[in-house]
């Protein structure tokens, strides 16, 4: 059994391309361009599956055109659309502050420089224009906006990120539940 530890997310299967079985695929981490990867692991349906790969060709800097051995129509390529794509932790490279991606934060520490340790970023939320990282905070998930102003250092060798908090942002919920009242 494929222990999802184990593996990066390195994107997303989006939708069919042909009647072949051929899928389209967005990357938010390109890892997999740079590797020998014979295969992507899919989370179908709650389990992680190999799907050996038969050919793919990118489409721009963020998408690729993928078949997938034993995928040969796309009624069976249908099933994929949504499947998140991973890769062993074997085929990521170093972490330096070039190659770094959004999802890279993901287990990083979060500190403000006044208030100190504020909490594990647990998910990073891109769907939208402004990247939100979901920080666990006492007993609760916050939003803190991932952008470069607020960022005062990273340590990749202590997976650490200290930003400069804007004022209250760490008592908005504490000022929504007094306005219910």
């Amino acid at each position: 059994m494929i222990d999802k530890k184990e593996l990066f997310l390195i994107g997303k299967v989006c939708k069919t391309h042909s009647l072949q079985g051929e899928v389209v695929c967005e990357f938010t981490d390109f890892s997999f361009d740079d590797s020998d990867a014979e295969f992507l692991i899919l989370d179908v349906g709650s389990f992680l599956v190999p799907f050996f790969l038969e050919e793919y060709r990118f489409k721009n800097d963020t998408s690729a055109i993928v078949k997938f051995e034993g995928v040969d129509t796309e009624t069976e390529a249908s099933k994929l659309i949504g499947a998140s794509i991973y890769l062993p932790l074997s085929f990521k490279p170093a972490l330096t502050h070039e190659n770094m991606t959004w999802n890279d934060f993901i287990g990083f520490h979060l500190f403000d420089e006044h208030v100190g340790e504020v909490g594990e970023i647990t998910f990073v939320d891109d769907s939208t224009a402004n990247v939100l990282f979901v920080v666990h905070y006492g007993n609760e998930e916050i939003y803190i906006p991932a952008v470069d102003e607020l960022v005062v250092d990273i340590q990749l060798d202590k997976k650490k990120i200290i930003m400069d908090l804007p004022d209250g942002i760490l008592s908005v919920d504490e000022v929504v539940s007094d306005e219910e009242e």
